[in-house]
């Protein structure tokens, strides 16, 4: 029996029965529905049977109070579903708790990781419903790429409800469309709902994409249905199918689509909406103008020698400039002497020939003088060259030409030594770099690195270096000479004690030859040998035992 426990209430028209009319009836189990009772007594679906003492209509509610493993209901006549904990359920609906790895979802326990593209699963074999309904198969492995994006296509079939991909078209969405079609109808080929890029025309109601775009269309793009170019048109050409071609002075000859003006403005030397006028016109050294609409605004570049002025027009480079100037702000390559800046209209320092033209530092002084600001003056003692340059460097201050007489030194600020000989014309001479008289020095004196020095102190000084070195020198040869005495001595001795040495050698060996002779039972016998060429040997005794 599915109910652990059985409960039954009774009901009269709607209300519960009294204690007395409880008393008189009594009821067997029932199946749980409503039943109306007409007569004292009357059999019940589910096989039970109701008596009562009224004619009164009586209306049975049957419910367990507890079910079975594995049962839900009123009655307990459900069976709760697959991978519940413990095959338990709630008796009202159904739900529960279940088991690891699955989770209650949709009023049964589903996989917690399903396949890649499932929704639902009840295994990891079997999807019940697929991500988006956009998959099909067992475990929706395969995409509805025949169907469109984001419709829905079977599960089992892969039949497409709604539309075919771009490009397909038919019930399963497998055949192509007509060539020119980006999509089509799904039960025609034929008929296009989008043309493919390039491509346009119409049949009445319906697209054909029959026809090209014309290709000066930008990107080849056009209306589908009557091939206006709907995106531009390439450089150099205007209209509704860009068939027509812009001014020719446009910049980049690019004009606009349907009114034919200029979109980058014009050509060098030209000006207006349409580019028709020169700039000459209004201004004869203009090569570049604006303006506003149709009317001059102003030159930007002028012809070499002129920029364009505050006025607009073009006006003469500044007057200090050399080279020229630039033509469209009026900036000078460079100055002439004794100015700098960008309009070359700053004088330099005082003192500067020239200087650099972005800042005050002078390049060349006036005569004689010298230094970055040019504000030393050179030397009175620096020698003049022929050209009209200063006499000494700008930057060290040194005497370029050399020093006048007497003077020596960089900046030729030092005197010669007054001990120098002197010139014809009674000058005193001395080199410019370290001073050394030229000619020597006077009667008496020595010249040196410091000087002319007085001629008697040099020559005792001399006389005591003489002394000096002639008795180290002596020294030197006493020195040489014992050696050389007691080399041949030692020498001497080792070539006797060599030649006794090899005396005694040779001495024992001919004795030990003898005796060896001696010993010996043959005789030798002797025998002429032929001269050699080289007469090294007149005889030669051979022995028939040669181990001697």
């Amino acid at each position: 029996m599915p109910c652990a426990k059985l409960g039954i209430r009774i009901f009269v028209l709607g209300r519960p029965l009294t204690r007395i009319e409880s008393h008189l009836l009594y009821a067997y189990p029932g199946d749980g529905k409503n039943y109306y009772m007409k007569d004292r007594k009357m059999k019940m679906t589910g096989g039970s049977t109701i008596i009562a003492t009224t004619l009164l209509i009586l209306v049975v509610h049957g419910r367990c109070q507890e079910c079975e493993e594995g049962r839900y209901g009123n009655l307990c006549n459900e069976t709760c579903g697959q991978h519940c904990l413990n095959n338990r359920c709630k008796q009202d609906d159904g739900s529960c708790t279940c088991e690891t790895d699955y989770k209650f979802k949709g009023g049964k326990c589903i996989l917690r990781t399903c396949p890649a593209n499932c929704s639902t699963c009840t295994s990891l074999d079997s999807c019940d419903t697929c991500v988006d309904r956009y998959y099909y198969g067992e475990t929706c492995e395969h995409e509805c790429i025949h169907c469109r994006k984001g419709t829905i296509c079977g599960k089992s079939d892969k039949y497409c409800w709604s539309a075919c991909a771009d490009g397909l078209t038919g019930d399963f969405c497998d055949s192509p469309c007509y060539a020119g079609c980006e999509t089509c109808k799904k039960k025609n080929a034929n008929i296009c709902s989008s043309c493919k890029t390039g491509r346009y025309g119409k049949n009445k109601q319906y697209l054909t994409c029959n026809n090209h775009c014309n290709n000066n269309c930008v990107n080849n793009s056009c209306n589908a249905w009557y091939g206006l170019c709907d995106k531009g048109c390439v450089n150099g050409y205007k209209g509704n199918n860009c068939t027509d071609t812009c001014a020719g002075h446009c910049l980049n000859k690019t004009c606009q689509q349907f009114n034919d003006a200029c979109v980058h403005g014009c050509d060098d030397g030209f000006y207006g909406r349409k580019c028709f006028y020169t700039c000459k016109r209004v201004e004869s050294n203009c090569l570049v103008c604006t303006s506003n609409g149709n009317i001059f605004s102003s030159c930007t570049r002028c012809i070499n020698g002129s920029y364009p002025g505050t006025s607009g027009k073009c006006v003469p480079c500044e007057p200090n400039c050399s080279g020229g100037c630039n033509s469209s702000g009026g900036v000078c390559y460079a100055c002439v002497d004794g100015y700098r800046g960008s309009f070359c209209n700053v004088s330099c320092a005082s003192n500067c020939k020239s200087c650099l033209q972005n800042n005050d530092e002078c390049n060349e002084c006036k005569e004689e003088f010298w230094g970055s600001d040019c504000l030393k003056k050179c030397s009175t003692n620096c020698k003049r060259g022929n050209d009209s340059m200063s006499s000494c460097d700008i930057i060290s201050g040194k005497c370029k030409h050399g020093c006048l007489s007497e003077s020596y030194g960089l900046q030729c600020s030092l005197s010669c030594d007054k001990h120098c000989l002197a010139s014809e014309g009674g000058f005193l001479q001395c080199n410019q770099m370290d001073g050394q008289c030229r000619l020597g020095c006077e009667n008496g004196y020595k010249q040196t690195d410091t000087g002319c020095i007085n001629g008697k102190v040099g020559d005792d000084s001399a006389g005591t270096s003489g002394a000096t070195v002639g008795d180290a020198v002596g020294g030197a040869i006493s020195l040489l000479a014992i050696a050389l005495v007691s080399g041949m001595f030692i020498f001497m001795l080792r070539r006797r004690r060599k030649d006794s040495i090899e005396a005694d050698a040779r001495a024992d060996e001919e004795a030990r030859t003898y005796e060896q002779l001696q010993e010996r039972t043959e005789q030798p016998i002797y025998q002429n040998q032929n001269v050699d060429d080289n007469c090294t040997d007149n005889y030669a005794v051979l022995f028939t035992d040669t181990n001697i």
